[in-house]
């Protein structure tokens, strides 16, 4: 019996053996195979250590007085090489779009591209930046990113078509425009009104619609904003790429305009009530001029806000998660309930990423880093958990702000005067969305095939 326990030992050890023999082949030929695959595939994590390392002092070489341009030729990446010939798009989906950028050849001079450093609102964290001072294009742009199509002009009909072909092919639907009334602008940009109807057509041949984002301006009232609605109604209301939908709480509001008003809460919820409001002494509601309006949320106080000034819905436009009571992800479940609960209607906003250091140096505390895609995945996870009506995305071409989806190159450095926005000449290194300029437009693509998917929202 004791003999055979052994014997049977011996037996179990030398299978056992063979079988460890033979796992170890397998996991060494198994793992040759991944590192082939791996190899095969490229796969190299460039845009988190671009994004996190090499944008820093330490590992960016400062020229002094030495002037030397490490400079990277302009490549000439296809910007957007897609599988499918005729994508559709989504109407649900909406893309922030601006239309502010101007280059000598278009406009005349740079326009936005030589944005100017921007103070901070106490003078002793500005004194330490060299704020006021402008950036150089073609090479030096107010932007951590630089364009695959370089420092272009908003007005050329080329960039415009480029742009829509992009934006078709990764299924945004609709183009939320940055719109100031005619005969005024930002302050670093001119009139955007003039932009809008050379948009419309060649939106129209990608089967695109514009919607209307009306910006802050001088002397912006509610009852201005009222004039600015029958404007665009009157002037564009009728082309065929000009948005209109209906709003899914309220069956008597269909095929109408959607306005996105950008810091809406500068104004008081009662002035809104006047013209938004379905008794107001100037209400568009009911009338040829009315709209889907909707309202900026920042702060949570803001949804009640929203809701006496009449608003039909609200959208927390910023790209960094948690810079706002809006723009923080864990929100988003109680502002939808919030909305459904009171037939509004509730846009989250997605972006891919936020940094603005090119123009706010100040400001490194609300960089949110791309992490190769996986930061703008999570923003569009939250959004479709809470089955949104509507998504918008935070932007398609906003570069100061580091939020566009875009093609951006892959690896560019240039000599600059105000390295990091201090007063010290160096080389600065652009940031990139590692080996592949169109990474944001893929993944907006797979991501709106979801929204699709999940909502039947198409």
């Amino acid at each position: 019996m004791f003999r055979m326990f052994i014997r049977r030992r011996r037996i179990c050890a030398l299978a056992l053996t063979i079988v460890c023999f033979g796992f170890a082949l397998y996991y060494h030929s198994f793992k040759q195979r991944i590192q082939v695959k791996e190899s095969a595939q490229n796969i190299i994590p460039l845009t988190k250590y671009v994004e996190k390392e090499l944008i820093s002092a330490s590992n960016v070489s400062h020229v002094g007085d030495q002037k030397r341009d490490q400079r990277i030729p302009m490549q000439t990446v296809p910007p957007n090489p897609f599988k499918k010939s005729n994508p559709s798009v989504n109407y649900n989906v909406h893309a922030f779009y601006y239309t502010w950028y101007g280059n000598p050849k278009n406009d005349g001079k740079y326009l936005h591209w030589n944005h100017r450093l921007l103070p901070h609102w106490e003078k002793r964290v500005s004194n330490m930046y060299a704020t006021g001072q402008r950036h150089q294009p073609p090479d030096d742009i107010g932007a951590n990113f630089y364009p695959v199509l370089g420092a272009y002009s908003s007005l050329d009909p080329e960039v415009i078509t480029t742009h829509m072909h992009q934006i078709k092919q990764s299924g945004i639907g609709v183009l939320a425009l940055s719109w100031y009334p005619a005969q005024k602008a930002d302050d670093e940009g001119k009139p955007a009104d003039q932009y809008v109807s050379i948009l419309l057509s060649k939106a129209a041949e990608h089967n695109i619609k514009i919607c209307f984002h009306i910006e802050p301006y001088k002397g912006r009232t509610a009852q201005s904003v009222g004039d600015d609605i029958k404007y665009i109604n009157n002037k564009y209301g009728n082309h065929p790429a000009f948005y209109k939908t209906n709003h899914p709480h309220k069956p008597d509001k269909s095929n109408l305009p959607l306005i996105y008003i950008y810091d809406s809460y500068q104004i008081l919820p009662d002035d809104w009530k006047i013209l938004l409001g379905e008794d107001g002494s100037t209400s568009i509601r009911g009338t040829k001029n009315d709209a889907i309006v909707i309202g900026l949320l920042v702060e949570k106080k803001h949804s009640e806000d929203i809701l006496t000034g009449g608003f039909d819905g609200f959208y927390t436009y910023f790209a960094s998660s948690g810079f706002s009571y809006g723009s923080n992800l864990m929100h988003w479940r109680d502002l939808n309930a919030f909305a459904t609960q009171h037939q509004l209607l509730f846009i989250p906003s997605v972006g891919p990423g936020y940094i603005d250091t090119n123009v706010r140096p100040w400001n490194g505390g609300n960089t949110k880093h791309r992490d190769n895609g996986a930061y703008y995945e999570n923003e569009w996870q939250s959004a479709l958990q809470v089955q949104p009506n509507f998504v918008s995305i935070t932007s398609f071409n906003e570069w100061h702000e580091g939020t566009q989806i875009e093609p951006a190159l892959s690896q560019k450095t240039v000599s600059v005067e105000f390295l990091h926005g201090k007063r010290q000449r160096g080389t600065f290194l652009y940031l990139s969305y590692g080996n592949d300029p169109n990474l944001y437009l893929d993944l907006t693509k797979t991501w709106v095939e979801q929204f699709e998917k999940l909502s039947g929202n198409q």
